[in-house]
């Protein structure tokens, strides 16, 4: 039954999309009426303006950042009950027009629906001095400059509002989230530094390669001097042992000799004696 009550809404009301909180009554005056379809048009138009003021009425439009203020409430005058099956109708005689002008006119691109759409919605704008929106190109220089300033404040008090509800948003978060920010601040210097260490070892590891690089050519080379080097040095050292050996042999004479002298002193000073 709910289900039933709320799918009988708007869509505008039921899909919560923009809708007038206004709703001027100039705009369910028909175009023409010396036509079948001026009169048509009139009563489409009549009964437009009959479902958006009611639900102006019994669903007030909410106003992003807007103060919660009691107000009195307009009095919606209850609508005609339409049977289901007489609305069930009225969608198939749509939807089967709907197809005829499809099979006629072709389907219109999303692209050229939306071309024309600008195009449309830049002829019309809101005139302050009427209070109504009509078009761009019967209103004077001052009507023009009245609405762009309309526009433009607007445009302000909306941002404002948002921007309120913005920086409380911001706060609720900043405080949810200041354990986490202080983290991710320690967790990014924790990484700055392991990325500072990193390349530093690189550039280590760099020169490290570049030494060894170079010893491994210079190797062979050195490894040559040292080999003539302790060729030279085993040279010498047999030389020095020639040289130590011829010395020794020298001083055993040199001995002997002192020996033979002492002897025949000794046997001189014997002899003597006797």
């Amino acid at each position: 039954m709910e289900h039933a009550f709320l799918s009988r809404r708007n869509a505008a009301v039921r899909r919560d999309l923009p809708r007038p909180s206004t709703v001027d009554a100039s705009l369910g005056q028909a175009r023409e009426t010396d036509t079948d379809a001026g009169k048509a048009d009139g009563l489409v138009r009549s009964e437009m303006v009959v479902l958006l003021n009611h639900d102006a009425a019994k669903y007030p439009v909410k106003k992003p950042g807007a103060k919660k203020e009691k107000k009195r409430k307009r009095k919606a005058e209850d609508l005609p009950q339409i049977p289901d099956a007489e609305l069930a109708a009225a969608r198939e005689m749509v939807a089967a027009e709907l197809k005829l002008l499809v099979a006629d006119n072709g389907e219109v691109p999303a692209t050229k629906f939306a071309e024309v759409w600008e195009e449309t919605k830049g002829e019309f704008a809101y005139l302050p001095d009427r209070k109504a929106y009509g078009p761009l190109s019967t209103a004077s220089a001052s009507e023009r400059m009245s609405s762009l300033q309309h526009e433009f404040e607007a445009l302000r008090e909306h941002m404002a509002a948002h921007a309120q509800r913005a920086a409380k948003l911001e706060g609720k978060l900043r405080v949810k989230t200041a354990g986490y920010e202080g983290r991710a601040d320690q967790l990014r210097g924790a990484v700055v530094a392991a990325h500072d260490f990193r390349d530093e070892k690189v550039l280590e590891l760099a020169c490290f390669k570049l030494l060894a690089d170079t010893e491994e050519v210079a190797l062979p080379q050195r490894t040559a001097d040292l080999y003539d080097l302790a060729k030279l040095e085993q040279e010498r050292n047999m030389e020095l042992q020639k040289e130590y050996s011829a010395l020794i042999k020298e001083r055993d004479y040199l001995y002997g000799l002192v020996s033979s002298a002492e002897s025949a002193d000794g046997t001189a000073d014997a002899n003597g004696a006797n």
